[in-house]
């Protein structure tokens, strides 16, 4: 039998389950949850970066006493390659061929959509690790996210914009897919609320080699500021392009891109000086600290750590709650318990992982960040 409580130590304070005279897990009858991250293409460094915190948790899962009374809890890892009908295969193994009640993730909302509807629809759950579309609310019951959608993420944004640049006419420049559509649709509209003309509209295939026409065009209607969404290698090409053609220059301080993380770390400091916008922003505190503390000792001191950690992290403890408060591997019942794990559970990305209706979260906390001397610090607007 188990008890719910609070774990309290040197490096964890969360809620969890204390199970009462289960000393050691036994794998003989283990539960196994999948886990979709991108570990190869466009995406793989936030997909190595969550994997970091899926370890982590899961280790501290099992040390705990495991779920259910003592059982193991196994996670199965599928690579999505970072493309949607690779994450559609990585999927379908996982709900049909190892009939797991549960999957953690993906990472983009290309990929979590068409997963997350596969999974739904065979009468699984999915917990979405790193996705942003409204789109997701439209998938159903047994859809659950990490994060809150693009009309938080927009809105902040804008906000960031509006104060930092005051300007009068922003360009959107951004990719054409589930997020960079949605992402340009809640910044645009969080910037006309504050009667902030938007100067140019532009939607570019992700994964080109050229983007200079698409960078004339988006110069040529004279912004005062712009807001591009871009993520990876495409991002690092249009940096590049943007600065050959004197762009960057031309709006020196005032580009700004969403999870700003990301596409800085393919920049080429002069090409990229003075680039700013937002991340997510893990609530500091010893708890934080000594779980990314405790992960970067064990993986070397080269390993790259940040949000997608502390989600990763947080995600396979939710999961665990769940399956305790579910008290079963039941989906039907999982489904169920999943809402009330993250209304209780106390993470280290944040303090409150409450959803909605549509088992969204309701709140996020960003911070802004300015890209100085070839590296990523805080930036307060003055």
């Amino acid at each position: 039998m188990y008890r719910l409580g609070k774990l309290a130590g040197a490096a964890v304070v969360a809620m969890a389950i204390i199970w009462s005279g289960a000393a050691s897990v036994s794998a003989e009858d283990a539960v196994e949850v999948g886990v979709l991250l991108p570990l190869s293409g466009a995406n793989a460094s936030a997909g190595a970066k969550a994997l970091h915190g899926v370890d982590a948790a899961l280790a501290e899962v099992n040390a705990f006493g495991g779920v259910l009374g003592g059982r193991e809890l196994k996670l199965i890892v599928e690579d999505t390659e970072s493309k949607p009908q690779a994450g559609i295969e990585a999927v379908r193994k996982l709900v049909d061929v190892n009939d797991v009640p549960l999957v953690l993730g993906a990472i983009s909302s290309a990929v979590t959509i068409p997963t997350g509807k596969y999974t739904v629809s065979k009468g699984k759950n999915q917990i979405t690790i790193a996705a942003t579309s409204e789109a997701q609310r439209e998938i159903g019951d047994g859809l659950f996210t990490m994060l809150a959608t693009n009309s938080v993420l927009g809105r902040g944004l804008a906000e960031f914009v509006a104060e930092d640049a005051t300007p009068q006419r922003v360009a959107l420049f951004y990719m054409n897919d589930p997020f960079g559509v949605g992402m340009a649709r809640a910044t645009g509209d969080a910037l006309k609320a504050q009667n902030i003309e938007i100067a140019a509209d532009l939607a570019y295939e992700p994964a080109k080699t050229d983007y200079r026409a698409e960078l004339q065009r988006l110069a040529q209607s004279n912004p005062d500021a712009i807001v591009a969404v871009s993520f990876g290698e495409t991002a690092r090409v249009i940096f590049k392009q943007a600065y050959e053609l004197g762009l960057m220059d031309k709006v020196r301080g005032k580009w700004y891109q969403p999870y700003i993380a990301n596409p800085a770390g393919r920049c080429i400091p002069e090409v990229c000086e003075g680039i700013k916008g937002i991340d997510i922003a893990a609530e500091p505190g010893p708890r934080y600290d000594s779980v990314l503390a405790k992960i970067a000792e064990s993986a070397g001191e080269d390993v790259q750590l940040d949000w997608f950690t502390s989600v990763g992290y947080d995600v396979v403890w939710v999961a665990a709650l769940a399956i305790n408060l579910a008290n079963s591997t039941d989906p039907s019942k999982i489904r169920v318990a999943i809402p009330k794990a993250m209304e209780i559970y106390r993470g280290i990305t944040k303090s409150d992982f409450s959803v909605d209706a549509d088992g969204v979260q309701v709140s996020q906390r960003f911070g802004r960040r300015i890209y100085e001397d070839g590296a990523l610090v805080d930036y307060l607007v003055e």
